[in-house]
Parts: C-alpha cells; sequence; structure tokens
C-alpha cells in the first residue's frame, strides 16, 4: 500500500471530520443522505453513530439514487449541513447547482463524475489512487472520518467490514478483503471486535439446522441444492451426518474438520454429476469474519449474513429496519430482520433457479 497516497486520503478525511466537528458543536441540524444497499446503510449507520455520540442533530434519508427531483426534495429539507454517505461522487454537478450555498461534504468510493469542479469537501479513494471496487468500501470511507472525530469509533470497524463484503469486496484469494479494508480489519482484530479465520463460508453456519444453511447459500449459488431443502438432507444422510445429535439441530460449526472436508468433497460431487463445475463449491472456503461483539447465536456474528441482511433490508424497502440494526437495535428491529430474511433468501432462490432453468 502506498503510504503517501493514504495520508492523503487520512488528510481529507480529518478535513472532513473537523467540519462535522465543528458543525456539531454549533449545534447545527445534519441531514444525512444515503444509499440504499447494504454498504450505504452501514455507511450511514457509522455517520449516525458518531454523531449521536457528538450528541448532534440529524435527519436521515435513505435514496437508491440521486436524481434532480430526489435532489431538490433534499435541498429543501431544514437542516444546516448536508452529508452523502456513500453515494454523490457520481453527481457532483447535480448536487452543486441544488446545494449552491450550502454546507455540504460527499463521502463516497464510486468512480467519480468526470469533468466536474466543485467548492465543498469531498472524500473519494479513487483520488488518492486506491480502487472503490476492491479496496476500501463506502463504509470504510465512512469508519475513517469516524475514527478521526473520536478514538472510540473503532468500535465502528465491523461495520465497515460488514459494509466492504456487502458490496462484495471479497474477490481475492480465499474471499478475503484486501487494502485499506484489511487495514480495517486488523483494527478491529487488534481492538477485540473481530476475528478472521479460514473455514467453509455459509450462511447460518452457527444459527441455523445445517440443511437449512446448505438449502439456503446464496454466494455461491449451489445448482440443485439451494432452495431445495429434501436435496440437501439427502445429500447429508449420504455422508452420514445426522440432522440431528442429542436431540438438537445439527449445526455447521458442531461438525469437525473431516466432517467439513466430506461435506465439500460431496457438494463438488454432486455439482459434476449434475453437469456444473465443481469449482463452484471452492467458494465455499474463504476467510470467515467473526463479529465478537454480537451474540454467538445471532445471525450478525457472521459478517457476510449480516451484510446479507442490510441487503435484504434495503432491497426489499425496510432501510429503517436495517439502520436501526446498525445502530445498535437487538430487539424488535433484529426480530422484524430476521423474519424479512427467510423472505428474501426464498426470493432470490427462486428467482436464480429461474434462469438457471430459462436457458434463453
Amino acid at each position: 500500500m502506498n503510504e503517501q497516497n493514504f495520508n492523503g486520503f487520512l488528510e481529507k478525511a480529518k478535513e472532513i471530520s473537523s467540519f462535522i466537528m465543528e458543525e456539531a458543536s454549533k449545534n447545527s441540524k445534519f441531514i444525512i443522505v444515503t444509499h440504499f444497499d447494504a454498504d450505504g446503510l452501514a455507511s450511514g449507520g457509522i455517520i449516525c453513530k458518531a454523531l449521536i455520540r457528538l450528541k448532534a442533530f440529524f435527519h436521515l434519508k435513505v435514496v437508491e439514487q440521486l436524481t434532480e427531483e430526489i435532489l431538490s426534495k433534499i435541498s429543501k429539507i431544514n437542516g444546516d449541513v448536508t452529508i452523502f454517505s456513500e453515494i454523490g461522487s457520481g453527481y457532483l454537478n447535480l448536487i452543486k447547482n441544488f446545494f449552491k450555498g450550502k454546507k455540504i461534504a460527499v463521502i463516497d468510493h464510486h468512480q467519480i463524475e468526470s469533468s466536474s469542479e466543485i467548492d465543498f469537501p469531498h472524500l473519494n479513494p479513487h483520488e488518492y489512487g486506491f480502487d472503490g471496487g476492491k479496496d476500501i468500501s463506502g463504509s470504510g470511507v465512512t469508519y475513517f472520518i469516524a475514527k478521526i472525530l473520536d478514538e472510540k469509533n473503532i468500535d465502528l470497524a465491523p461495520l465497515a467490514i460488514v459494509g466492504a463484503l456487502g458490496d462484495v469486496q471479497d474477490k481475492n484469494p480465499q474471499r478475503a478483503l484486501k487494502g485499506l479494508n484489511e487495514k480495517i480489519v486488523k483494527e478491529a482484530e487488534e481492538a477485540g471486535f473481530l476475528k478472521s479465520s479460514v473455514d467453509l463460508i455459509i450462511h447460518g453456519k452457527e444459527t441455523k439446522p445445517i440443511h437449512k444453511a446448505l438449502a439456503y447459500s446464496a454466494n455461491p449459488f449451489l445448482p440443485g441444492l439451494t432452495g431445495e431443502e429434501d436435496k440437501c438432507v439427502a445429500l447429508l444422510s449420504s455422508i452420514g451426518i445426522p440432522l440431528k445429535r442429542n436431540d438438537k439441530w445439527t449445526k455447521l460449526s458442531d461438525l469437525s474438520m473431516e466432517e467439513k472436508q466430506k461435506l465439500l468433497t460431496k457438494i463438488i460431487e454432486y455439482l459434476s454429476s449434475h453437469g456444473f463445475s465443481g469449482n463452484i463449491a471452492l467458494n465455499l472456503i474463504g476467510v470467515n469474519y467473526e463479529i465478537l461483539t454480537e451474540n454467538k447465536e445471532s445471525p450478525l456474528r457472521d459478517a457476510r449474513e449480516y451484510a446479507f441482511m442490510l441487503n435484504a433490508c434495503g432491497r426489499l424497502g425496510k432501510a429503517g429496519l436495517g439502520i436501526a440494526l446498525c445502530l445498535g437495535d437487538r430487539g424488535n428491529a433484529l426480530n422484524k430482520a430476521q423474519q424479512l430474511i427467510s423472505e428474501y433468501k426464498q426470493l432470490l432462490a427462486k428467482h436464480i433457479n429461474w434462469i438457471i432453468q430459462s436457458p434463453d
């Protein structure tokens, strides 16, 4: 990593955090505009949590995209400062037009709109030689600002990891996060908030019966198994893995290393025998990111599962639920999100199966 570039990136982050701190000290009201995907919700959660700790007033708006109509509406909301979080770099000229003479800042990681001259603070990794598609996500950019605002915001590092995974930035060997994302992972591990280890990557490995966890596998999608619980039961039975042990459902986390290897071999054989590449199953092995501050039985303990849950909230029009999770609601919001997730997974499985079965 280029340290000089990183220092330049941090300098701009300091500039924006000073701007936020100064406005908070004046009791300014912040309008936060964030994107509706997992990374956007994580980014919005980080900035809102940082503002709560500053005892600042804020109003949050979650959007799918920035159109003239949406920007016009946002510009009319009563507030002193508008912060665009994980969205905005592709709309700089539009933002400039609608927010003339207003205090604003843009924190993003998407490609920057070319030929835009702006007069407001704008932090984007692309300007410092980092790739916003794989080195750092929007929530990661926001995290660096939050940490400069207050060192105790380091506890928001796991949320930045969730955002990066939600943005599918784990396209590296063993599905590991690299670049500035890896820097955040190390900070979170050193502070005792996160643990990374190589294992099977399947949603629900700590929380769901093994046959259900396999049937709900969406990334990677396992043709013939995803969405097909009975076939997952048959596959487990064929290698002698019982559905229950001591009257308790068997979870993936209960399996020995030998059983995990058997399971992986069987999945590869199954896919090959159905005309699919066994290599799909190799995506089931990689770096897991475990959030140690979450309950061991919670789906939020697995950072990928947390990201999936935020994505479901955003895509199914329940962005407020996702933000509540990011801000720490582990009661009502978590219960509702868990109901939402099963609906979302069934929807995804049906959709992908339909695509596979429709060659045209």
